[in-house]
């Protein structure tokens, strides 16, 4: 009887391993989709952090943001449009023109290489203005569809581009400016934005940490 059951057990032995075999290869078709999305998200998407009111109402301090990444955003030599909000880095030197007495910082006081996001309002060939409380799109004033914090400015302050006068967008080149129109130092300050300074365009907003986030400290110098 002992010896029967031992033969029972032996003949149930391939079929066990085959039933694991099974589960294993089943956790595998699970998984490799999952693996698969998951690194499609790391490869394609970025996050990067807001951390002044520029872009207000639309971005606040604080929060954190999807950034589809530029190759992916603008493939097979797509190009932004106008209304896009991009993230990019300001180079070295924004402007030829420009004075600036501390090496450290660009015209509007931003620090070299520091990451940025604007909203595109000028296509190359536009000629582009704010002034007087309106933006102006080659000559015509533009209803803009998305909400925008502009309130009356007094003088042109440190505006060197597009207040004054129509400003030209170069071939190939953008102008951007903050949805917080008297609150952003954007394309009005330092002039164009050059393609290759682009980093990746705004998909959605996943969170926003509030005052007393590690990164919002951070950004106020606490």
């Amino acid at each position: 009887m002992i010896v029967g059951k031992h033969k029972e057990q032996d003949q149930k032995q391939p079929g066990e391993r085959l039933s694991g075999s099974r589960r294993r290869l089943i956790r595998i078709v699970i998984m490799l989709p999952l693996l698969l999305i998951l690194l499609s998200i790391i490869v394609l998407f970025t996050t990067n952090f807001i951390p002044s009111e520029s872009m207000e109402p639309n971005l606040k301090p604080g929060d954190h943001i999807l950034t589809l990444r530029k190759w992916a955003a603008y493939p097979f030599g797509k190009t932004p449009s106008r209304g896009d909000r991009v993230v990019f880095v300001l180079p070295d030197k924004v402007s030829q023109n420009t004075p600036n007495p501390d090496p450290t910082l660009i015209p509007g006081g931003h620090l070299k290489g520091e990451i940025l996001i604007k909203r595109i309002v000028g296509l190359p060939g536009d000629k582009v203005q704010f002034f007087q409380n309106q933006f102006r799109l080659n000559g015509q004033v533009v209803q803009e569809p998305y909400e925008i914090i502009k309130e009356d400015l007094e003088t042109s302050g440190g505006f060197l581009y597009a207040v004054d006068s129509p400003f030209t967008v170069p071939p190939g080149e953008y102008f951007v400016m903050g949805d917080n129109r008297n609150n952003s130092d954007d394309g009005r300050v330092w002039g164009t934005l050059k393609p290759e300074w682009i980093l990746g365009r705004y998909v959605r907003t996943l969170w926003n940490e509030g005052a007393n986030g590690r990164n919002s400290k951070k950004a106020k110098g606490e």
